[in-house]
């Protein structure tokens, strides 16, 4: 079964939008970049297929160009949007451990989604890598959410 992964959505965000924060609550910096117009908050949206949003991230400044909408989060040309995007994108994929799926003729279970900490405590931030180890206990593997479910032969839940 092929998994379909949700879209990220990338867009400014309207002053009026319930979650908008207003620019001079932004960083001094970045406040005087969106006053200038140099750079805008924007929103990313994690949606389904049919379009349900399932997660978002509001807030972020960012130069323009890169509203739109992407398979990964590793296609925004923006560093830090990406990096906040892949942590929604991340759960919203809904991989969950236990789950098996064969690649390259071996058999893996995800052991769960990698993190980076913060340090703030916590789980920390989601980086769209699952840590995955083959079923006969071999090592441990990062794999990519994207490389994982274009390649797969089978997904069980």
């Amino acid at each position: 079964m092929k998994l379909r992964l949700p879209e990220i959505r990338v867009r400014i965000m309207c002053p009026d939008e319930p979650e908008a924060m207003p620019w001079w609550e932004f960083d001094p910096k970045d406040a005087a970049e969106i006053r200038a117009c140099r750079k805008y908050p924007y929103v990313v949206e994690v949606v389904d297929d049919a379009g349900r949003l399932l997660g978002d991230v509001s807030n972020l400044v960012a130069g323009p160009g890169i509203e739109g909408t992407y398979r990964s989060p590793w296609e925004i040309p923006d560093t830090a949007v990406a990096y906040y995007a892949a942590d929604c994108w991340t759960y919203a994929c809904g991989i969950e451990a236990g789950t098996l799926f064969r690649l390259g003729g071996g058999l893996y279970r995800v052991l769960g989604a990698e993190h980076i900490s913060e340090g703030y405590g916590g789980l920390g931030y989601a980086t769209g890598l699952l840590i995955c180890q083959d079923t006969c206990g071999g090592l441990r593997m990062r794999v990519n959410i994207r490389h994982a479910t274009d390649h797969v032969l089978e997904l069980t839940r």
